[in-house]
């Protein structure tokens, strides 16, 4: 693991191993927050850092015959950062995503011919093509600090292509309808993660 470097952005490269590779990973400068939120499959929001460290960026290369869990890595992690963490539930905003025309957004599935999936995000603009809809809730998340939680429906679970704008929340509200997806504020109780230096 690197220096932690006190800049407000940095960038991550990322290589999931199969059963014929070992599982690598190498993270360049990708803000701390955001690694812990992944870790955590929380939004930014819900992760609470000491201040000397909110808005610093980790690097680190992580190499194994065996797959460690995500809880391994960050274990290790906060270990060579000597933080600790807590648990606390918080009653916080939360975007809720529904499927209010299924008939609409089947017309965006992705076919049965296999095509590599691709996601990218702008300041304005997010995509995917032939991906996993989980790839724009995180990329919402990171843009409205607001974590995404979608009611239940088999649909999600398929691959589709769709183009939103992000650029303010009535935006992303007009683009997801337009795939017949329903976009509300809810209120939900949450998890909240404290990270403070261990005595």
């Amino acid at each position: 693991m690197g220096p932690i470097i006190p800049e407000k952005f940095g960038a991550e490269y990322l290589r999931g191993g199969d059963k014929r590779y070992p599982y690598k990973e190498f993270v360049v400068r990708d803000r701390l927050v955001r690694r812990l939120s992944i870790f955590l499959d929380v939004a930014e929001n819900q992760i609470l850092l000491p201040d000397n460290l909110s808005g610093s960026c980790i690097s680190y290369c992580y190499k194994s015959q065996l797959k460690n869990t995500k809880e391994q890595v960050m274990d290790t992690i906060l270990q060579r950062l000597n933080l600790k963490d807590s648990m606390s539930d918080s009653l916080m905003d939360v975007i809720q995503l529904e499927v209010a025309d299924k008939g609409i957004l089947k017309r965006f599935l992705a076919d049965s011919i296999a095509h590599v999936g691709r996601s990218s995000s702008s300041e304005t603009y997010a995509a995917i093509d032939y991906d996993d809809f989980s790839k724009l809730t995180r990329t919402i998340e990171e843009k409205f600090q607001k974590i995404v939680i979608m009611k239940p429906d088999s649909i999600w679970n398929r691959k589709m292509s769709l183009t939103i704008k992000i650029d303010n929340f009535q935006n992303l509200i007009t683009s997801l309808k337009q795939y017949g997806i329903k976009t509300t504020i809810i209120k939900k109780k949450l998890p909240v993660y404290r990270f403070v230096l261990r005595k």
